[in-house]
């Protein structure tokens, strides 16, 4: 699908090389011009410099103004490029949260997509038929959350919170009532 999807739209393969070519041309010791995906790399070595820092309690939001221009940072990331991560933050759900909060907000933000995948993986093996179905959407619903959430901050705006919040809940109650149900039918079969 995904390479299907590849050679059929001029506009995904535009976009794709674009972002192989920024990839290739990424610099890891020089300073980086301003493009798309050179900045989220950077934001990237940003984040996991600014967590060594402070791994424990983290910056809050803006706590880290004292580390721009830090020369660590300066080896590859332009001025601009460190001032949009202060004020705009790190274009990524968990190096944000690892910044603003330590190892609790790589480990609030690795649970939010661990914990429901494993859920659903479980569903996926035992179980009906229906609830199989419904653990294969839920696990494509959080793979496309997961893969939203590298490119931005996902569960920083109350609205998608709240939406995330509500699609995991009606996937887990379904799967919980197919659960229930499967083995109440496994107690009636043995009686």
């Amino acid at each position: 699908l995904a390479s299907g999807s590849y050679c059929l739209s001029a506009t995904l393969q535009q976009r794709v090389d674009v972002a192989v070519q920024e990839i290739i041309s990424y610099h890891w010791d020089t300073l980086n011009p301003q493009t798309s995906v050179g900045d989220r790399l950077s934001f990237l070595r940003m984040a996991v410099f600014l967590f060594s820092q402070n791994p424990w309690s983290g910056f809050g939001d803006h706590g880290f103004a004292a580390f721009i221009n830090s020369p660590d940072l300066n080896r590859y990331a332009l001025q601009q490029t460190q001032e949009f991560a202060l004020h705009s933050g790190f274009h990524n759900e968990i190096a944000t949260n690892m910044v603003r909060s330590g190892v609790w907000g790589l480990l609030s933000s690795s649970a939010l997509f661990v914990i429901p995948a494993l859920f659903f993986i479980r569903s996926l093996y035992g179980g009906s038929q229906q609830a199989q179905k419904i653990a294969v959407l839920a696990l494509g619903y959080l793979a496309c959350t997961f893969i939203s959430g590298m490119t931005t901050e996902v569960f920083n705006l109350k609205f998608t919170a709240s939406f995330h919040a509500l699609m995991f809940t009606c996937f887990i109650s379904s799967l919980l009532v197919h659960h229930a149900v499967g083995q109440g039918s496994e107690k009636n079969e043995s009686t």
